[in-house]
């Protein structure tokens, strides 16, 4: 809900080839869950292709679901980045069920990322700020920062309605000048089934953004809204 992306430190990539996965059976409620990619198709094990490793734990008992993820990509040698700093990230959320609603948490840390999920920040790398060129954007390759989401969900009208909070903090001092980032969305939206395979969602959000290098800042500011149908078969 709200493009909870806008708040992570991004990955290299969002999708990874040549991945094996392992998950191990569940024991009381805890269940073990790893990832490893040898790269592109073509460069597998090799330093010109991304390789991403994951661990998660997850815990299942009573009203509450946990998880802890540590996530690692290896990112290949390019001619913008002979020596790239290995990107990494923990994140820890769950979910509580109360008898009326339930309410969740997710909470991230982040260090050598190249860039950020945050509104508009693509275009930011396109047009850079103030005296740092867009050249030197993407080239960057140490934010470090944290992150937060709130959300719930609860039952109304034989549906059901969610909402969703997020900020993010981030900073690098890889350039002559500081670059500080700071952002957040929120969103509510709406959900109705009217069979096991037909349901229609609905959602309202808002966005904003604040990049600051010495005394020089830019704001991105966005809004959305979403009707439509889904269908499972």
């Amino acid at each position: 809900l709200g493009n909870q992306n806008i708040v992570y430190g991004k990955m290299p990539a969002s999708r990874f080839d040549n991945a094996f996965t392992y998950r191990s059976p569940e024991y009381r409620g805890l269940q073990l869950t790893t990832e490893y990619s040898m790269g592109e198709e073509g460069k597998e094990n090799r330093s010109t292709s991304n390789h991403y490793f994951g661990l998660g734990v997850t815990w299942k008992g009573g009203p509450a679901e946990t998880v802890v993820l540590f996530e690692r990509v290896n990112e290949a040698l390019t001619t913008e980045k002979r020596s790239p700093k290995d990107m990494w990230r923990i994140t820890a959320g769950g979910n509580w069920k109360f008898s009326a609603a339930t309410a969740y948490l997710s909470l991230q840390y982040f260090k050598n990322a190249d860039a950020l999920g945050t509104a508009s920040y693509s275009a930011l790398k396109d047009n850079g700020i103030g005296s740092i060129t867009s050249a030197q954007m993407k080239k960057l390759d140490g934010l470090e920062g944290e992150n937060i989401i709130l959300g719930f969900s609860t039952p109304v009208m034989g549906g059901k309605v969610l909402g969703a909070v997020g900020y993010i903090h981030a900073k690098t001092d890889e350039l002559s000048k500081k670059l500080k980032a700071d952002g957040g969305f929120i969103a509510l939206g709406y959900q109705y089934p009217f069979s096991k395979t037909t349901r229609l969602y609905s959602a309202i959000g808002a966005s904003a953004a604040k990049y600051k290098s010495g005394d020089q800042s830019v704001k991105p500011r966005g809004f959305y809204g979403t009707l439509g149908l889904s269908h499972y078969f």
